[in-house]
């Protein structure tokens, strides 16, 4: 991006590049759940809302949040340790829940 840093420019690049392999991730787990209605509700949501919601929390830096989340999940899965896998789920959806919350709160709050 010209009058940016490389750093900045890179750091951009490589956060489009972590929202697609996040939606590729998401799409996996989804069409491997057995659940079609959730998997048909996120992809009518399409990317254009995940991508919104990653913006939006990205000022909490959610991104290195996520990541860890998501290793979390796949250990699981690579182990075949079903349990560990849902407890990996739904630790990863509340932390999303909550962050989304804070960030929300945050985006309401005027600016000075």
């Amino acid at each position: 991006v010209l009058g940016e840093a490389p750093h900045t420019a890179l750091s951009r690049q490589m956060l489009i590049e972590y929202f697609e392999a996040d939606w590729a991730f998401h799409l996996v787990i989804l069409r491997n759940s057995a659940n079609h209605y959730l998997l048909e509700a996120a992809e009518s949501l399409g990317t254009h809302l995940h991508r919104r919601r990653q913006t939006v929390i990205l000022r909490e830096n959610d991104v290195r949040f996520a990541v860890d989340e998501h290793d979390a999940i796949v250990s699981a899965l690579r182990r075949r340790d079903p349990d560990a896998a849902v407890t990996a789920m739904r630790v990863h959806i509340a932390n999303v829940r909550e962050r989304a919350a804070a960030a929300a709160v945050q985006e309401q709050r005027p600016r000075s």
